[in-house]
């Protein structure tokens, strides 16, 4: 990554975190996006997935995590102990049979929990001069 991308990439996250929206990496959104593309063609359109129901609370906490929330932000955010956020997470990874984080977030897209927002396209450049 060059470093005006860096810096665009670190303005992006700033404005993101004062406007109360995530921000992905373009490698993280890649993936995510990859992922949930990927999850999406092994179903059937008319076919929806039989995963199993998540509680209230389990949703709350899987919507933070999805976020880009530690366990220690969420347990702070929702006033629980960490260890009880923790416990929750294993839960609903074991219940869901996910075994990254990706697998979370892209649970969370397909759900609803969550939204993305997809970055702008990058200006066009110029066409230099051509030779005659």
């Amino acid at each position: 990554m060059l470093k005006s991308d860096a810096a665009r990439d670190l303005v992006s996250a700033v404005e993101a975190l004062q406007n109360k929206r995530m921000f992905f990496t373009p490698r993280v959104n890649d993936l995510v996006l990859a992922g949930f593309l990927e999850k999406g063609q092994t179903i059937s359109r008319n076919e929806a997935p039989k995963l199993p129901t998540l509680t209230a609370r389990e949703r709350e906490i899987t919507q933070l995590l999805a976020e880009g929330n530690s366990s220690k932000e969420v347990a702070s955010l929702l006033n629980l102990s960490t260890k009880t956020v923790e416990t929750h997470r294993s839960n609903i990874m074991r219940k869901l049979s996910f075994h990254s984080i990706r697998d979370l977030v892209v649970y969370a897209i397909k759900n609803n929990l969550i939204q993305i927002e997809l970055p702008p396209p990058p200006p066009k450049t110029p066409a230099g001069p051509t030779a005659a």
